[in-house]
């Protein structure tokens, strides 16, 4: 309520969501000492309800406190800005074993996109992928365990950033395949996106760089075109 009769009359969200975090915590901590005063120096047990309010307020002021300076990091970006534009890809035929000893072992990321005829059908996981039994490793294929691409979050390249960090957090992937139709453009993870929120959050000069995010890599992997 507060925050939104703040951005009735400043017409800022932004700044209507901070002002009410801060606000929040400041109400909470109050809460807080007035349940802890009530506790010590009356005796009435009802200042732990008070006091436990106060920390539920000041838990909330806290995480709108976090999502507004999130926002405001990421507020001028698109997914092509922090996406890995050329991520080290796999082929569906390409079998478990070539795939944990000459691209895995290689590049040490977490996943990897399948890509098939220029069209991205899936993300392979290397802990799903390792994790089959090794007897099986040289007769089964990337495409028989990888999460097919109707299973991943797929984004496009010119998405808000801020959009896309509240699909990625609830993606059980944690990362997104970022397409034009069914053609790869690169791959983004969640992780990337906090790395662009501590580095603007910080206020290290507001400059981007386009970090290497988990499981993808600087460029495409010789054996990862290999049937």
């Amino acid at each position: 309520m507060l925050r939104a009769a703040l951005w009735y009359f400043r017409s800022d969200f932004r700044s209507a969501t901070r002002v009410a975090a801060g606000l929040g915590r400041v109400f909470g901590q109050l809460l807080i000492a007035g349940g802890l005063a009530l506790l010590l120096f009356a005796g009435a047990f009802g200042g732990i309800w008070l006091a436990f309010i106060g920390f539920f307020l000041l838990s909330a002021a806290d995480q709108e406190g976090q999502v507004a300076e999130a926002r405001d990091a990421l507020q001028d970006l698109r997914v092509a800005d922090v996406m890995v534009s050329d991520p080290v890809t796999v082929t569906p035929e390409l079998s478990v074993h070539d795939f944990v000893e000459s691209v895995f072992l290689s590049h040490r990321h977490a996943s990897y996109p399948v890509v098939e005829g220029g069209r991205a059908v899936g993300l392979a996981s290397a802990r799903r992928l390792a994790g089959l039994p090794r007897e099986e490793w040289a007769r089964r294929r990337v495409g028989e365990a990888m999460v097919r691409v109707e299973d991943v979050l797929v984004l496009t390249v010119d998405r808000p950033l801020s959009e896309a960090l509240s699909e990625l957090a609830q993606s059980e992937l944690g990362r997104a395949l970022v397409c034009s139709g069914d053609r790869l453009e690169g791959l983004v993870s969640i992780t990337d996106v906090a790395r662009v929120i501590e580095i603007r959050g910080t206020g290290r000069g507001g400059q981007l760089s386009r970090p290497e995010p988990l499981g993808s890599g600087p460029g495409r992997s010789p054996a990862s075109s290999r049937p």
